[in-house]
């Protein structure tokens, strides 16, 4: 008889833990019986899903502003979950993200693992109220789980320094990609009224538009490469609640900035160009020629390996944690460069916190240099490719496994 696994997430579109989520169930589909437990429904409604195997079940316990409703809801998600898990007889509840692992744990079962996908103290969540009270139940909640799974070494040393979890609770495992997946997607063309951007060299961004993900500086730098070289195209993927204001804020710099979302005109002398969501964005990745991750704060950056997969040269923040362990795997993951540092996979650099013209300087002029020198960018795409090969799903996924009671 299979063993029954159960995954808990909010949803399964727009976002690094619902992708790593959907890509698990894909993992373990053929060996376990899966079920998928998700309460983001309206999201998944307005965005396709990424692609999973198993039940599908709707909590319909739908997100809400209110605190009280809040409140209730997380209750009520508790309740759900802990008859889900008697029905079906779940063996493990695998669970990503705050508010499903404190569920995840309160609702009991045979057992719970748990997913940390940040390093916890650079979050900027936990410099707000809600903040504070996940904290505390961090402190209290997680030394109950069987495991708690981190996605960098870096972000399991914060759990145990700063959190009070045990070390012995702590298994590190990487997130894993699925090469082969990416590899085909990155051929396919990208749509007609885009190719010409191409025609340009073209600087990539994946990721959230969030602050934690640097944004407001790096078009800073964006605009400095562009006094150096005019050609330059800026080409950043992605979703999130800050979009209008750093749209906003490109244009305020005097760049001229097309977002999909917003039905401008789509004109080739724009220099910045939001695409907003992707599901699948590696066609427009592979064609660029530079990929650059300002994060302030990570765990372990899922886009920084999809890049990488995709062939091109990393400009990454040296920021906690996760692109010093991908990038320079043999280093301290504790160290944090303060200039620009080159490392067996890619280019690390400070993090561009607050308006440091210095350092966004730096960034300006590696990322230029970069630009302008063809043969260090082939050498360091054969050493990206040769790293994200580490993270391919067949050498991870057992690690998955391990955790299955």
């Amino acid at each position: 008889m299979k063993k029954k696994i159960l995954i808990f997430v909010q949803g399964l579109s727009r976002g690094g833990a619902e992708r790593m989520a959907a890509n698990l169930s894909l993992a373990l589909d053929d060996e376990y019986e899966v079920y998928i437990a998700v309460y983001q429904t309206k999201t998944m409604a307005t965005a396709s899903p990424y692609a999973y195997r198993g039940t599908l079940i709707d909590l319909e316990t739908f997100p809400t502003a209110n605190p009280l409703n809040k409140f209730l809801q997380f209750w009520k998600r508790i309740y759900k979950i802990r008859q889900i898990k008697r029905k079906y007889q779940i063996d493990t509840c695998f669970s990503f993200m705050e508010a499903a692992n404190f569920i995840n744990v309160l609702s009991g079962g045979k057992r719970c693992v748990l997913s940390v996908r940040e390093h916890k103290s650079q979050s900027l969540i936990f410099r707000t109220a809600y903040g504070r009270v996940f904290k505390v139940l961090i402190r209290l909640l997680y030394n109950r789980a069987y495991k708690v799974v981190v996605n960098s070494q870096g972000a399991g040393n914060d759990l145990i320094d700063n959190f009070g979890i045990k070390p012995e609770k702590i298994a590190v495992i990487y997130n894993f990609i699925d090469t082969q997946y990416i590899t085909d997607k990155m051929n396919e063309p990208v749509p007609a009224d885009m190719s010409g951007i191409y025609q340009h060299p073209v600087i990539a961004y994946l990721g959230r538009l969030v602050d934690q993900k640097g944004h407001l500086p790096f078009l800073r730098s964006f605009k400095q490469m562009l006094a150096q070289e005019s050609r330059l195209k800026l080409v950043l993927i992605g979703d999130g609640g800050l979009k209008d204001e750093i749209v906003a804020y490109a244009r305020s710099l005097g760049l001229k900035t097309w977002a999909a979302w917003q039905k401008d005109e789509l004109t080739e002398d724009c220099q910045v160009f939001f695409l907003g969501f992707v599901k699948d964005p590696f066609n427009f990745l592979s064609k660029a020629s530079l990929f650059v991750f300002p994060s302030l704060s990570e765990g372990f950056p899922n886009a920084l390996v999809e890049g990488m997969c995709c062939g091109l040269p990393v400009v990454s923040a040296d920021c906690a944690s996760g692109p010093r362990e991908i990038l320079a795997p043999e280093t301290d993951v504790s160290f944090q460069t303060t200039e620009a540092e080159k490392t067996p996979f890619g280019i690390l650099m400070p993090v561009m916190a607050g308006e440091n013209s210095g350092v966004e300087d730096s960034w300006a002029r590696v990322c230029g240099n970069m630009m302008g020198n063809k043969n260090d960018r082939e050498l360091y795409s054969k050493f990206a490719l040769k790293r994200a090969a580490d993270f391919d799903r067949s050498k991870i996924v057992g690690q998955w496994k391990a955790q299955i009671r």
